[in-house]
C-alpha cells in the first residue's frame, strides 16, 4: 500500500474519533437531563440562606446552580450555615414536588453582664432562673427578647431588656451600680484612733469622722494602740445622716509583773496589799502607783511605777536583810562568834540580820549556836548558859520517847553507895539512861513476835519467854529507832552464842546495878531490908501485886495479912509508881536482868553464861526471902512469873 493511502486512512480515522467524541458530549447531558430529576433546596430564614452549605449525605446528584439534579431513589442531604444548627433533609424521586424548604434554629446567643459598683448585688434572668452575685456573670440565652434584673440591699434595682442575637454572637451587657447612701458622722479619742466601716479605713481629722454609707446596716471599728477597740453597730438611712455620741476608746490594763529575791514578799500598791511576790497584776496605764514590797526580816522597799500605755513592766527587786543590835550574853563567859568569826568575849553587842548564826564557844563545854529569825527579835537580848560536853546529849534528849508501845523515862546517871553484899555484882554509878517505865507487856511484845493479843491480856506483862527472846526483841527495838544494836548473835563450834557491844546505843535489859538503882529510886545506899522498909510484916496495903490471901484458893504460900485482889497477874501500871515513876518494881514479875550469873566486876558482867540473874518480886512472892529489895535470883528458862523491862544507855 502506498504511503499515500495510508495518510489518507489515518486521517480518515481522527476525523471519526473527534466525531464521536462530540457526539457523546453533546446526547451525556441529554442523558442526564433525562434520566436525572432537578430538585431546589429552600434555606430559612433568609439570613441562613447566604452561608447555607449543602452536602449529599446518601444518593448521586449533580448541583446545577440554584438546583440539585439528583439521580437515586433517596437522596438525603445535611444542610448547614454559621450560627445555626445544622438539618437533615431526605428526598424521594417518586415525589410530585421538585422543591424541599429547610427551616435552620438559630444557636444561643453568649450574654455577658459586667457590673460596675461595690455594693452587694444580684443578677437575676427570671425567664432562665439563672441566679448570681458575680460582677462578670456569662451566660447562654436563645435569639429574643431577654430581661435582666440586678438588685441589692443598698441600690436602686435595675431592670435591663435586651434582644438576643442568638447564633452563638457574644453581648456584653454592662451594669452600673447606683448606691442608695446615707451619712454616717462621729468624734472619737483619742484622736489618733483609726475608724473602719466593714473593715475598710475611711479618713477623718482630728478624731472629727464624716462619711458615706450605703443603705443598711455596718460595722463600724474603733481601733487605737494601747486602748480597747470599740465595735459598732449602725443603720445608715436613704439621704439622712447618723450622727453618733463622742466615743472614748478605754486604755488597755498593762502587765506588771514584780519578783522579789527572796520570794514571798508582800506587795502593796497605793496602800492595798494585792498578794506575795511573785506577783502578776493588771493595772490602768496613763498615771503613776506607789509600791511596796516588804518582808519580814528585810528592809521595805518603796518605788513608783510610772504605767504608759501598751508598755508591761517587769521588776525584780533584791530585798536587803534587815540588820538591827543584839547583845549577847553567856554563862560562863565565852567566846561569840558570828557567822564563823569571832567577835570577842560576853557581854557583847552585835550587828545582825535574818540567816545569821550566833555561836559561843567555851573549851570543855558543848558549843552553842542560835540563828537570827526571819520575824525581827522582840527580846534583843540573848542568852546562852553552856553546858557541859559530857552532859550535852543527855540535857538535849527528850524526857520522854514512845517507840512501839514502849514509854521509855529519862534517868540521870549518878554514882552511889554499894551495900556490902552486892559489891562483887555491880558497880558505884549507872550512866544516863532510857527507861521502860513499865515492864514489857504483851501487846508491845507482839508487835515482835507477830502474835494475837485479845481483849485486857494486851496490858498484862509478857510472860514465859526466856532470855534469848527478850534479847531479840531488844534488837527489833533498837532497830524501830535506827540504834546500834546490844545484843550480837553468834556461834561458836557448833554452839549459839549471845555477847554484846558494850559501846551500843540500842536497847537491852538492865544490869544489877542499874535495876537497884530503879528500884531504890534513885538511892541504893539507902536501901533497906524490904521495899516498904525493915519489918516484914509492916508491908503497906497495896504496894504491888503479891501472894496475898487472894491467892489462898490456888496456892498454900500466901500472905494472910496482905490483900492485892489479885489472884494472878495484873495490867501493869494497876500500883502506885515509885519516886522516879516507874511501876511494878514491887510485885506482878521478876524481871530477866542482862548480867550472866557469874561473878564479874566488869559493868556489863561476864559476856557468856547460860543462867542469868533475875530481879524482884512476884504475884507468886509471899516468904520474907522473895520479898526482899535486893532478891536476886537466876534462871534458865521463863516462868509464869518472869517478864522483863528494857534501858538503853544515852550516847
Amino acid at each position: 500500500m502506498s504511503d499515500g493511502l495510508l495518510s489518507e486512512i489515518k486521517a480518515q480515522r481522527r476525523k471519526n474519533t473527534r466525531l464521536l467524541f462530540v457526539t457523546l458530549l453533546i446526547s451525556l447531558p441529554l442523558f442526564l437531563i433525562l434520566v436525572g430529576k432537578p430538585v431546589e433546596i429552600q434555606v430559612y430564614p433568609v439570613e441562613a440562606r447566604a452561608e447555607a452549605n449543602i452536602e449529599f449525605i446518601t444518593g448521586f446528584g449533580i448541583p446545577l446552580q440554584t438546583q440539585y439534579l439528583v439521580f437515586s431513589d433517596a437522596t438525603e442531604f445535611m444542610i448547614s450555615s454559621p450560627g445555626f444548627t445544622a438539618e437533615k433533609a431526605l428526598y424521594e424521586k417518586s415525589a410530585e414536588t421538585s422543591v424541599i424548604e429547610v427551616s435552620l434554629k438559630p444557636l444561643p446567643g453568649l450574654v455577658i453582664v459586667e457590673v460596675d459598683g461595690s455594693a452587694n448585688f444580684e443578677i437575676h434572668v427570671p425567664s432562665l432562673g439563672l441566679r448570681s452575685k458575680t460582677r462578670s456573670f456569662q451566660f447562654e440565652a436563645p435569639a429574643g427578647a431577654l430581661a435582666v434584673e440586678i438588685d441589692g440591699p443598698n441600690i436602686q434595682k435595675l431592670v435591663k431588656n435586651i434582644e438576643v442575637l442568638g447564633r452563638g454572637l457574644e453581648q456584653i451587657v454592662a451594669v452600673e451600680l447606683k448606691e442608695v447612701r446615707g451619712s454616717i458622722a462621729l468624734t472619737v479619742v483619742p484622736s489618733h484612733a483609726t475608724v473602719s466601716l466593714d473593715s475598710v479605713q475611711v479618713n477623718g481629722e482630728d478624731g472629727r469622722y464624716q462619711f458615706k454609707a450605703a443603705v443598711g446596716g455596718h460595722t463600724i471599728n474603733i481601733a487605737a494602740d494601747g486602748y480597747v477597740s470599740n465595735v459598732l453597730e449602725v443603720y445608715a438611712d436613704e439621704s439622712s445622716e447618723v450622727r453618733l455620741d463622742t466615743i472614748t476608746l478605754k486604755p488597755k490594763s498593762v502587765q506588771v509583773t514584780l519578783a522579789s529575791r527572796p520570794a514571798k514578799a508582800t506587795v502593796l500598791i497605793d496602800g492595798k496589799y494585792l498578794g506575795e511576790t511573785p506577783l502578776s497584776l493588771s493595772l490602768m496605764p496613763l498615771r503613776d502607783y506607789r509600791y511596796q514590797v516588804r518582808k519580814s526580816g528585810f528592809e521595805p522597799v518603796l518605788g513608783n511605777l510610772e504605767v504608759e500605755l501598751g508598755k508591761d513592766i517587769a521588776r525584780d527587786i533584791v530585798l536587803a536583810k534587815e540588820r538591827y543590835t543584839v547583845n549577847v550574853e553567856v554563862f560562863p563567859a565565852s567566846k561569840v562568834i558570828l557567822n564563823g568569826v569571832e567577835k570577842g568575849v560576853s557581854s557583847i553587842d552585835l550587828m545582825v540580820s535574818a540567816g545569821d548564826i550566833i555561836s559561843a564557844e567555851k573549851a570543855g563545854y558543848a558549843t552553842e549556836e542560835f540563828l537570827i529569825p526571819a520575824v525581827k527579835l522582840e527580846d534583843r537580848n540573848i542568852r546562852f548558859r553552856l553546858i557541859e560536853a559530857d552532859r550535852k546529849l543527855f540535857v538535849e534528849s527528850p524526857d520522854i520517847e514512845e517507840v512501839e508501845g514502849v514509854t521509855l523515862l529519862k534517868l540521870e546517871g549518878r554514882t552511889f553507895g554499894v551495900p556490902d553484899n552486892l559489891r562483887l555484882l555491880m558497880q558505884s554509878y549507872v550512866p544516863d539512861l532510857y527507861v521502860s517505865d513499865t515492864v514489857i507487856t504483851a501487846e508491845a511484845y507482839a508487835r515482835f513476835s507477830g502474835g494475837d493479843v485479845d481483849g485486857d491480856v494486851g496490858q498484862l506483862p509478857q510472860n514465859k519467854i526466856n532470855w534469848q527472846d527478850a534479847a531479840l526483841y531488844c534488837n527489833w527495838l533498837s532497830e524501830k529507832l535506827a540504834l546500834r544494836p546490844f545484843y550480837i548473835f553468834g556461834e561458836v563450834r557448833g554452839v549459839n552464842t549471845i555477847s554484846f557491844d558494850q559501846n551500843s546505843n540500842g536497847f537491852r535489859m538492865p544490869t544489877l546495878g542499874e535495876w537497884v538503882v530503879l528500884m531504890s529510886a534513885g538511892s541504893p545506899e539507902k536501901i533497906q531490908m524490904y521495899p516498904w522498909g525493915e519489918k516484914y510484916l509492916d508491908i503497906p496495903r497495896g504496894i504491888g501485886n503479891l501472894a496475898g490471901r487472894e491467892l489462898g484458893q490456888y496456892s498454900s504460900a500466901t500472905m494472910q495479912h496482905y490483900v492485892d485482889n489479885y489472884a494472878g497477874l495484873s495490867p501493869v501500871k494497876s500500883f502506885r509508881p515509885n519516886a522516879l515513876n516507874l511501876y511494878d518494881l514491887v510485885g506482878n514479875v521478876r524481871e530477866w536482868l542482862h548480867d550472866a550469873a557469874v561473878e564479874n566486876t566488869e559493868y556489863f558482867g561476864a559476856a557468856y553464861g547460860i543462867q542469868h540473874r533475875t530481879l524482884g518480886s512476884s504475884y507468886l512472892s509471899a516468904s520474907p526471902e522473895a520479898l526482899e529489895s535486893i532478891a536476886v535470883g537466876s534462871a534458865i528458862y521463863g516462868a509464869d512469873d518472869l517478864g522483863f523491862r528494857v534501858v538503853r544507855t544515852i550516847r
